[in-house]
């Protein structure tokens, strides 16, 4: 009987998580305490973090953890790591921010220095840099210099970015005689966002006579290519007849194209011609 006794394993220590009898169950809430400047041990927050990692891992008792000097301890590597995911959270931003803006000002620096050689497309890219303030200060005198650097190599995105500095008056006074005529060179040049904006601007009068048929020719051009917005634009003159023959199945047609593209006024206008019944079944 003794060395039966004698013989038999001890009881293994049970592994974190679980009870005596090996059934696994959640750990014992720990003590909350009030922490007080005066009621803080004299150790550093490191040291009570790793206090209280060892006493986990080396099995210690609750009653231990639960002392007075640990209660402490807990506390402190509770704030120890509260007071870091809080310093992420706030500067994390901040950080992101400024590697955004180191990032762009570098962009920048390259972009002028292919521009300065005489490179059209980095010429075109480093107005757009300057007229939404990119990683520079944003200036449109310096926007329109390269855009017309650019626009004077035959660059269509740089001719259609004058055209619209021209319309807005960004840099210069406004002057839509100055922006259709750079708006038209990019037009010829196949460029859908110019044909689209022509055909807005005779679609609505603006600061040329309102031209229907022109607005049709132009809209039809870009639509062509793929652009939603003058696929939208031309599903609305067939809807209401204007510059062509009336026509809601042709409207719905363009409607579709536009919708499918994930543009909003075209979707819009799609689901209005369902809801009144014109042009679809």
């Amino acid at each position: 009987m003794g060395s039966e006794s004698r013989s038999r394993p001890l009881p293994e220590k049970p592994l974190l998580g679980q009870t005596a009898n090996g059934r696994t169950g959640p750990h014992r809430p720990l003590a909350g305490v009030h922490l007080t400047k005066r009621s803080l041990p004299g150790t550093n927050l490191c040291d009570c973090l790793r206090s209280l990692i060892e006493a986990y891992h080396v099995g210690k008792t609750t009653s231990c953890l639960e002392s007075n000097e640990m209660a402490h301890r807990k506390t402190a590597a509770t704030i120890l790591c509260l007071t870091a995911i809080c310093g992420v959270a706030v500067l994390w931003p901040a950080y992101k921010e400024k590697a955004i803006e180191r990032k762009l000002a570098e962009a920048a620096r390259l972009c002028r220095t292919r521009a300065e050689r005489g490179d059209k497309d980095a010429q075109s890219r480093l107005g757009t840099i300057y007229r939404k303030g990119q990683g520079v200060t944003q200036d449109y005198a310096e926007a329109l210099r390269w855009y017309r650097e650019a626009a004077n190599q035959g660059d269509a995105d740089a001719q259609y970015s004058l055209g619209n500095m021209y319309r807005k008056g960004q840099g210069v006074p406004q002057d839509y005689a100055e922006a259709l005529r750079w708006y038209r060179q990019a037009a010829y040049a196949e460029d859908a966002q110019a044909q689209y904006a022509l055909g807005f601007l005779y679609g609505n009068g603006e600061g040329v006579p309102r031209d229907y048929g022109e607005a049709v020719s132009w809209l039809r051009k870009a639509a062509g290519q793929g652009y939603a917005a003058a696929q939208s634009a031309l599903g609305s003159m067939y809807y209401y007849g204007r510059g062509v023959p009336q026509d809601y199945a042709e409207a719905v047609q363009w409607y579709r194209r536009a919708a499918e593209q994930g543009e909003a006024t075209g979707q819009y206008d799609l689901g209005v011609t369902y809801a009144q019944g014109h042009g679809v079944r």
